[in-house]
């Protein structure tokens, strides 16, 4: 059984049912239906070049050594791994005095700033909902 993407829909009509459910199990395609159906879904992924797909193994695997690398600095050196300290931290109740103070108007405005559009229109009806939202706060309340 070849799994190239030169598959002819002649030799994939040649396949058992068995091996055309594995070529879609493999690639997290549709394993149901007519062996017609599946005959045309692996010539239809082959033709696409849709690839296997990774295990979970495999994906695990993958984001800790992605995860790994982020741990180090542009310089060379390594930090230590935010998962593994068990001393230092402080809960949020705590941590919370020391945040610094931000507003909505600061967070629309970091992200504005690199927009491709830089959309002016969307930073006013934020600010718009949130006076609004104030006010209506305000009003709700038994003064």
């Amino acid at each position: 059984m070849s799994e190239t993407s030169e598959l002819s829909l002649e030799e994939v009509n040649t396949w058992k049912v068995d091996a055309l459910k594995l070529f879609c199990r493999k690639r997290n395609l549709k394993t149901s239906g007519a062996k017609a159906e599946l005959v045309a879904r692996v010539f239809a992924a082959s033709e696409m070049g849709i690839q296997v797909q990774a295990s979970a193994k495999e994906l695990m695997c993958i984001t800790e050594s992605e995860r790994a690398k982020l741990l180090f600095t542009p310089e060379g050196s390594k930090l230590p791994d935010p998962l593994g300290l068990k001393d230092g931290w402080i809960d949020e109740k705590d941590g919370l005095t020391s945040w610094p103070p931000i507003f909505l108007s600061d967070i629309t405005k970091y992200l504005m700033a690199d927009h491709p559009g830089k959309d002016i229109k969307l930073h006013e009806r934020v600010m718009n909902e949130y006076k609004e939202g104030k006010h209506t706060a305000y009003l709700t309340r038994a003064f």
